[in-house]
């Protein structure tokens, strides 16, 4: 799974880096790309839903829900107020002009817009992935109060995917997440339930997990194409079929390694990869005469480095272990 979670958090710092290239004819050349990792955030949803579903852990729902909100939602506020301030300095130099529309111009706004997370979420930035992920797994642990049995589970599946190919027959999923609309969160409590359901089934190596990941990704995707729709359903089960596709190929060899270590590291990189600090550097790379590709590439290898070193600090000192994501 750490391979799984290593993959997917490329994609997502992929994705973000792509984002800082405002100008839209660079924009379209690399939407593309935008478009490869499209599922990065969802296999993080299945990632989380898995491994939940190996927790020993004896706890009932409320103790859960208390564990959870301590790990996401506290530091989505401490690291999501140190973004607002930032926001407020770099203001208040006038180094940019924000759009008051989008970004309210007293701190107090900006705070209040990261505590009601905001559609655009601009001061928590790829942080409200957080508030996503403990409003998922919350519910879902709800849920499995009235049953946790595999078949409970797979039909709760089943009705999500149902669900997902109504909603994608009236409107495709847009390429990057809109927030906490409907279409995200129906998808992300889909991804959170396959993962749990997987997790629950590891032992089962069987022919039954490739047939019901076909049957849904093929059947729901000629339900959807007529309506554009084909290629959001597709990656949809992108995670799912990685995931049994490394299951079957091992991930225990050394060239994996790099992978699995970035998967560790995730909740760090997640947290701290969004651009602040390399802002000015992205600038300047955008401002070199090399194809675009090379430019995101360097952006994202040196993106991912800076935040592994951040990572290794904050888990060399001990003191510094209230920053740890």
């Amino acid at each position: 799974m750490d391979v799984l979670k290593g993959v997917a958090i490329i994609g997502v710092v992929l994705h973000h880096v792509i984002n800082r290239r405002f100008d839209a004819a660079v924009l379209e050349q690399l939407l593309g790309l935008v478009r490869v990792v499209a599922w990065a955030v969802y296999a993080f949803l299945f990632a989380s839903g898995y491994l939940h579903a190996l927790s020993r852990r004896q706890e009932g729902p409320g103790e859960f829900i208390w564990r959870r909100a301590m790990r996401l939602l506290v530091p989505y506020l401490w690291l999501g107020a140190v973004y607002a301030v930032a926001f407020q300095v770099i203001q208040n130099l006038g180094l940019v002009d924000y759009d008051p529309t989008r970004i309210a111009p007293t701190l107090l706004g900006k705070l209040k817009s990261l505590v009601l997370c905001d559609q655009d979420h601009v001061i928590g930035e790829q942080l409200y992935f957080f508030v996503l992920l403990f409003g998922i797994s919350s519910l879902f642990v709800l849920l499995l109060q009235i049953s946790a049995s595999v078949w409970f589970v797979a039909w709760l599946v089943g009705s999500l995917s149902v669900g997902m190919i109504a909603l994608l027959a009236t409107q495709p999923l847009p390429l990057a997440t809109t927030g906490l609309s409907p279409e995200m969160l129906l998808g992300a409590l889909l991804q959170y339930a396959l993962g749990f359901l997987f997790g629950k089934t590891r032992e089962a190596r069987a022919r039954w997990q490739w047939a019901a990941v076909a049957g849904l990704a093929v059947g729901g995707a000629l339900a959807v194409v007529s309506r554009g729709a084909g290629y959001s359903w597709v990656m949809l089960f992108v995670p799912l079929a990685l995931y049994l596709a490394l299951d079957r190929v091992g991930t225990g060899a050394r060239g994996f390694a790099p992978l699995c270590a970035l998967g560790q590291m995730s909740g760090s990189i997640f947290a701290f990869h969004t651009p602040f600090i390399l802002q000015p550097l992205l600038i300047i790379l955008f401002k070199l005469k090399v194809p675009q590709l090379v430019n995101v590439s360097v952006s994202v290898c040196v993106t991912l480095l800076l935040c592994v070193v951040i990572h290794k600090v904050l888990h060399r000192f001990a003191w510094l272990k209230w920053l740890r994501i």
